[in-house]
C-alpha cells in the first residue's frame, strides 16, 4: 500500500525528495519510503529513453535477425 503525507503535515513550499536510483522518497519530515519499479522502465528513465530510442539499442541485432530470416526463407524475397 502506498504512503501519503497527511494534509497537515505540509506546508506551502514543502519539498519531497525522489532519488530513482535508489528507489527512495524521502518526504518533508525526512523519512525515507522505498518504492518498487519495474527494471526496464528505470533503466529507460534513467537514460532518457522512449520507446523507439530503446528499439535503437538493437539495431544491430534486428538486422542480424533479419539477414538470417532472409538467407533462411529467400523465396518470400525473390522478384
Amino acid at each position: 500500500m502506498g504512503h501519503s503525507i497527511p494534509d497537515g503535515d505540509t506546508k506551502p513550499g514543502a519539498t519531497i525528495e525522489v532519488d530513482l536510483e535508489s528507489q527512495t522518497v524521502i518526504d518533508p519530515a525526512g523519512n525515507v519510503h522505498r518504492f518498487e519499479i519495474e527494471p526496464v522502465r528505470k533503466k529507460c528513465l534513467l537514460e532518457g529513453l522512449d520507446d523507439i530510442a530503446r528499439t535503437h539499442q538493437y539495431t544491430e541485432r534486428l538486422a542480424m535477425f533479419e539477414d538470417d530470416y532472409r538467407s533462411e526463407r529467400p523465396w518470400l524475397y525473390s522478384a
